[in-house]
This record gives C-alpha cells, structure tokens and sequence, in this order.
C-alpha cells in the first residue's frame, strides 16, 4: 500500500504505517497504540469475503481509543460482550516506553470460542516491561460471519475461515508496519489461548500463512484434531440459512441480512474451523502428521483443571451444584456405555466434589490427551515444548460457584495479561506466591519469542526440555517455583482415552 502523500513528521508518540499517521498514548512502562485498521470494514459487498486493505487514513488517526468488537451476541461466556458493529478488523501495538529498534513481537489471538471475544481483554504491560518486546492484539471476524463454508455456482471452493483470513491479513500488515513502532517483521510469534490457541494451530497449517510468523504459543488449543470439512458443515450451514429467512443458501438473500438477524439464527456451538481447501487444506491432525505445516519451534499446554471452568459457566445462571448422581448421569450421557470403564479410572468417591469427578474424565478426553497428541505429532518435526498449567490456587474471577476451580480453563491467562478478568469476571490480584510464578511464566514465554527456547526462565524456573515422544517431558507450572514431569500420557489415560 502507498504512503499517503500528505503524510506530515510525526509527533511524539506518533507513528507513520503505510495508511497514514497513528498517535498512542504514553504511560510509565508502555506507550500504547489502540484501534488501528489493519483491513477495510467487511461490510456490505465485502462480508462474507477475504479481508482488504484498508483506506488511507486522514489526517492523524487517534489511537487511544479501542476499536469496534466484531459481531457477537454477549450472552453466554464470560469473554464476549455485545457488539453489532461488521466494521471491527481492528488492532493494537503495544510497545515499551523506551525507545528501541529489532524487539520480538508477539501476536496475540485472543479466545472465545470463535463466536465471541475481543482484542481489549488483554493488557500485556508485564510483558512488554518485563520481556522489552511488543505486543499486538487483533480482532478477527467470529460467528458464522468468520466462518461459513458456502460453494460457489461454477461449483468453485470458496473459503470458510474468514476469521483465519483475517489473523494472516494482521500479520501482513505487521510484517510491513511493525518497524515503525521498533519491532522485528523477521521475529514474530504468534499466540493465543482457546480458541486463539486453535488457530494458533490452524496459522502453523495454513499454506497462506507462511513466513509470516517464526514461533507460535497455543494455549488450550488442541482439543479439535479432526477439523470438520466442507461435507460435516453442509447441514450445519444450511440449517443456520434457513433460520435466517435464507432456505436455499441464496447468497443475495444471506448479504441482505442485518447483523442482528444473523446473530439471532446462528447457534454458537456449530462455529467451527474447517477444512475448505482454501485456507485449511488438511485438518490439523492430517497436517501436523505429514508434516505439511509451517516449521516453527511450539511453545503449548493446557490446564490441569480445564473442564471445571466450563461446569462454573453451566452454574453463572443460578443452576443448582450437581450431585454425584448428577455426575455419573452426565457422563453416562456424554460417553454411553464407556461410563463403567471411565468410573473404574477415576473413582467418584476420590474426588474432592461431584464438580471433580465429571470434569476430571472430561478434561483428560477433550483437551489433555488431544494436546498430547498434537505435542507427539508436532515434535517430529520441529522443537516443541509442552507445559501444564497446575496452580490449584489460582484466583478465580468468576462468579461465586460453590466449588473450588483450580487450575481451570483461561485462569492461566491472568499469570500473562495483568488483572486480565475476561468480559464479565472480576479482577483479582495475585498473591506473592501467584506473582513469582507469573513472573517465571512471562520470562518463558519471552525467552521463547526472543530465540525459540523457553530456557530456565532466568533463573526463575527450571531448564525447560524439549518434549519427544519417548520421555513426553512437560513443565508443570506451580507455584512458586514450576517442576519437571514425565509420563503426561500415563497420568492424563491417553492410551485408554484414544483407544
């Protein structure tokens, strides 16, 4: 994109990119530069389309101010709030207060599902300081506005993964804007958690997405291996146009929708990555196993406690805490005639709570042992390093639920983005225990973004192994010092679990 020809010398905290001038805000420890347009508004002709470069901005742009959420509804989770505004592909830089060329940039993804969430939830101060690096945090469209698997007329592929297209179009424009706010285009990682760490995996597997990005960090990320192609999310796509109004998957019908009518016909659950020849040419398991994804060294986990953190939002309307009864009914229904087996693995009676004993099978079947497998898959062919977030005290910023969460799904995230407490939560602050293992953490995370190796963390934590399928070395983060584990797939039944 051409520079626009009025483009005047910057003022302090000001910013040339190759749209025009941007002004942040400057604090102690971070100048901060919110709600830049890295691609045109997909509205109009435009939704349902690969993003566009944006327009050339007039003027000087402030950017002190977030920009627009895209679509979602704002009633479920606790990362979504409402928005109905298609004009959202919007980002931020956020870099440190002293001035600096060549830092590591990271990119973060944020979660939600993929139906919800936005860039402003994340405030990456402690990183940035305490990492000297820059960090950028994008929106991405989400819904079935981000991902809807239609065919043309000719009987053309066209794509599903609009919100993928989106995220590599940010990384373009970082590759061509990110020296200007003293950032390294040849030292980029990407990041995310959920659902941004699912399409953290979809970026390494994605053709499109190369030499945009040189590490990446999926957090709570491996839990959809098969990715689902066209044929699984014909039904789906064809059930959420007829609740529109559109029966006949008529494009025209579709564009002339509001956002509210969209909003109203789709259910959150069928937003899905899929494989549509396009962006996502295998599904991720297919890639990660053949070794047709983008080599880059993997910094990945999960939570000891993810599946709590789902029951707690089954409990935010005032449902009753479950019994055992409850539970064994639950998991009857979700694994069938496999509950006796599941019940002889984890004894209920060894639970702590009726929470525990279903959410213990469950986090081992959804989200432990698909991470490993991605970990085993992935580390024949490049570095990887495996971690497990276990900090059982960590504070919640949820509602009160009536039972513990532990190590739950996205509590992590407060030990990396400061007084990070999602859409609806409530900050809490860590005590001198949690800081230390924050601070372990975030010198982790920046070792990685800096060369590709976790390292000991400076002295804060151990020396961190690459993990290889023979010993499956994983870094149990607690605090407040982390450990070594070996034998993940033992302690989590992955061999009873993919059996």
């Amino acid at each position: 994109m051409p520079m626009p020809a009025n483009t005047a010398a910057p003022e302090p905290n000001t910013v040339v990119i190759d749209s025009g001038l941007v002004k942040g805000v400057r604090s102690r420890d971070m100048i901060t530069y919110r709600g830049i347009p890295y691609a045109a508004p997909p509205v109009g002709p435009r939704r349902w389309q690969p993003p566009e470069p944006p327009p050339a901005l007039a003027g000087v742009h402030d950017a002190t101010r977030f920009g627009n959420r895209c679509p979602q509804n704002g009633a479920s989770g606790v990362f979504a709030r409402p928005s109905m505004s298609e004009d959202c592909l919007y980002l931020n830089v956020f870099t440190p207060a002293e001035p600096g060329s060549g830092k590591p940039v990271l990119v973060w993804i944020h979660g939600g599902g993929l139906f919800s969430g936005e860039s402003d939830d994340y405030n990456p101060v402690q990183l940035v300081k305490q990492g000297s690096m820059i960090v950028v945090t994008i929106n991405y469209r989400l819904g079935q506005l981000g991902y809807f698997p239609r065919v043309a007329k000719n009987g053309h592929r066209l794509p599903a993964n609009y919100g993928l297209l989106d995220q590599q179009f940010a990384l373009r424009w970082v590759q061509r804007n990110i020296k200007a706010f003293g950032g390294d285009p040849d030292n980029v990682t990407i990041a995310g958690e959920s659902a941004g760490g699912e399409s953290v995996y979809a970026l390494l597997a994605s053709p499109d997405a190369a030499g945009l990005f040189h590490r990446a960090i999926a957090q709570s990320g491996g839990y959809t291996p098969n990715t689902p192609d066209l044929h699984d999310m014909s039904t789906k796509s064809e059930e959420f146009a007829s609740r529109a109004g559109c029966a006949s998957m008529e494009y025209v019908c579709l564009q002339s929708l509001s956002v509210g009518d969209l909003l109203a016909a789709q259910h959150e659950g069928d937003t899905s990555l899929v494989v549509d020849g396009v962006t996502l040419p295998l599904a991720l398991h297919a890639a990660f196993e053949t070794g047709h994804f983008n080599r880059v060294p993997v910094l990945s986990g999960m939570n000891a406690h993810e599946m709590r953190w789902f029951s707690a939002l089954d409990r935010l309307p005032g449902a009753p805490i479950p019994t055992l009864k409850d539970a064994i009914r639950s998991l009857s229904t979700m694994y069938g005639d496999r509950v006796s087996a599941i019940l002889s693995r984890y004894p209920p009676d060894g639970q702590p709570d009726a929470i525990s004993a279903l959410a213990a099978p469950a986090t081992d079947a959804e989200m432990a042992c698909p991470q490993n497998t991605f970990d085993r898959l992935l580390s024949r062919w490049v570095p990887v390093y495996a971690y497990e977030f276990n900090d059982p005290t960590a504070p919640s910023y949820m509602p009160d639920t009536g039972f513990a969460l532990g190590a739950a799904h996205t509590f992590e995230l407060q030990y990396l983005f400061s007084g990070f407490h999602g859409a609806t939560g409530s900050k809490r602050e860590l005590n001198a225990l949690q800081q230390r293992l924050s601070e372990t953490m975030i010198a982790y995370w920046t070792q990685f973004a800096i060369n590709g190796v976790p390292g000991n963390a400076n002295g804060l934590g151990p020396t961190w192994p690459a993990f290889s399928v023979t010993e499956e070395a994983t870094i149990a983060l607690v605090s407040p010092t982390p450990i070594i584990l070996n034998g993940y797939r033992a302690r989590h039944h992955c061999d009873f679990w993919n059996n």
